[in-house]
């Protein structure tokens, strides 16, 4: 079903804002440190800064609702879910091998990114080595991303649109900066870890998550993305009927 799910992507414009919209960040954020350079005195960790906040708050998770309409507006097209309940796959087959597919993509999308942010650091030739543990918090982002991913799913697999989900994206990615940035209520900004973490990335080296901060957001993520799989589930048996 995976492989499937790519070949339906293959040739699709898809790929113009995954290309796009991290290049517009390292940039706008390569620009903005070279400015500020004498303020800005840590090197690859100032730059990262610069880079990765508006990205990780609002581009990334736009592309996210990005790739995930794109996937299940390929289904409301010409009504094709007819075709896709004539699989002998189970709805859990079909919404988990979407969500597998958005996942691996938002990963190639963080590696792209890193090797943008890699390329932007060396042209300004810094004397310190690169933080090798940014990608320990790429890695735990991406893995707390999969509840977004499952959220941004049902929402493009509900409302048979295309711009709608993506809007919402945003929305969800305004939200979830406020709640991590401001939120009176301390929970919030561990069911919106993924701004939580961004935020965090924004102050790195200098912050860091206890364990019990860390399973907060874990159980959270695991919640929402039980609870989402299962609205999925039930979206489309009632498409089925």
């Amino acid at each position: 079903m995976i492989r499937i799910e790519f070949k339906k992507l293959k040739n699709s414009k898809l790929f113009l804002p995954i290309i796009l919209l991290p290049i517009f960040s390292v940039g706008y954020g390569t620009v903005n440190y070279y400015i500020n350079r004498e303020i800005l005195n840590l090197e690859w960790i100032s730059l990262w800064t610069q880079v990765y906040l508006f990205y990780g708050l609002i581009f990334f998770p736009a592309l996210i609702g990005i790739v995930c309409a794109y996937i299940w507006n390929n289904e409301h097209k010409n009504n094709n879910f007819k075709l896709l309940f004539s699989s002998s796959k189970s709805f859990y087959n079909i919404i988990l091998s979407k969500i597998c597919v958005v996942f691996i993509i938002s990963f190639i999308i963080q590696i792209y990114f890193l090797i943008l942010f890699n390329i932007s650091g060396s042209f300004l030739n810094f004397n310190s080595q690169f933080p090798f543990e940014i990608l320990y918090f790429i890695i735990i982002i991406n893995l707390f991303n999969i509840s977004i991913i499952c959220i941004q799913c049902y929402l493009s697999l509900k409302i048979n649109s295309f711009a709608i989900p993506v809007a919402l994206s945003i929305v969800y990615a305004l939200l979830g900066m406020l709640a991590a940035a401001f939120a009176k209520i301390p929970e919030l900004k561990y069911i919106f870890s993924n701004a939580n973490m961004t935020f965090a990335m924004n102050h790195f080296p200098y912050k860091s998550f206890s364990k019990l901060e860390y399973f907060k957001m874990m159980t959270y993520n695991f919640l929402l993305t039980i609870f989402f799989i299962k609205l999925q589930v039930r979206e489309l048996k009632n498409k089925l009927k």
